[in-house]
């Protein structure tokens, strides 16, 4: 069945994988992300697609921007069955040059960037008495990592608002997915001065996304080996835990 879907940060990397997937299985997309020019070369590659597919800028940190993106969308497709709430930056950096600035930004797009989705859709899925809302966090919310701290503490703020909003909304008809992935290639990850085990295409997460969503799976996390090594760390003693993460933390080049 033909699903009418919203993507944030479908520009690039696994959003813009997710596009094409969806795109190419039939279903009707709204396309949002800052770069309306990367979003027009997303669009071009779909055009011979049996599909309706537009982009919208959107900067997810902005409410106004957000609003008028999902009313452009009901205007559109008429409903949302689903959003794939996808926008998302790293670049933490180390403690010896923290910035908050640096901290507010990762907040703002990371969890603001879903929240302001999720206060405008929820009254629309509840009037609808349906709808999926698929919010893309990460393995890395276990704990604290060095270098990446700010990052870290915003998937863990989307981790939680994801699973609490499964439970209390489930009664209304909408369904809310964690998303949760490990190392995929993308523009976020291109300057980690870390290794990244079991580092995946975004073409071969944006299919694993895709597949968990159509099948209605309410946490989707992988690859399997960094799903074990996340439970892992969140179980070890914190003294052990520190120790450990202390020694993976460093750059490469340090």
């Amino acid at each position: 069945m033909t699903k009418n879907i919203i993507i944030t940060g479908a520009s690039r990397g696994i959003g813009r994988e997710m596009a094409l997937e969806l795109g190419k299985q039939g279903h009707n997309l709204l396309l949002l992300a800052r770069d309306e020019d990367k979003l027009k070369s997303v669009c071009d590659e779909l055009k011979d697609s049996n599909i309706s597919v537009h982009y919208l800028k959107c900067d997810v940190t902005e409410k106004s921007e957000v609003n008028d993106a999902i009313e452009y969308a009901k205007r559109l497709m008429g409903t949302i069955d689903i959003a794939i709430l996808n926008s998302g930056v790293a670049g933490s950096g180390y403690f010896k040059d923290f910035q908050s600035d640096k901290l507010r930004n990762i907040f703002d797009v990371n969890v603001f960037g879903i929240a302001y989705f999720m206060e405008g859709l929820i009254p629309i899925m509840k009037e609808q008495g349906y709808g999926t809302i698929a919010g893309v966090s990460s393995l890395a919310d276990l704990r604290g990592i060095p270098g990446n701290a700010a990052y870290c503490a915003s998937k863990s703020s989307v981790t939680f608002l994801l699973d609490a909003a499964r439970v209390e909304l489930a009664e209304y008809g909408i369904s809310v997915i964690t998303i949760k992935p490990g190392f995929v290639k993308s523009d976020m990850t291109a300057n980690n001065a870390f290794f990244m085990p079991f580092l995946m295409e975004s073409e071969e997460a944006a299919k694993i996304i895709v597949n968990g969503i159509m099948s209605g799976k309410k946490r989707i996390a992988f690859p399997l080996p960094m799903v074990f090594l996340s439970w892992l760390g969140k179980i070890v003693p914190s003294t052990l835990f520190e120790y450990l993460i202390g020694l993976y933390g460093k750059p490469i080049n340090q």
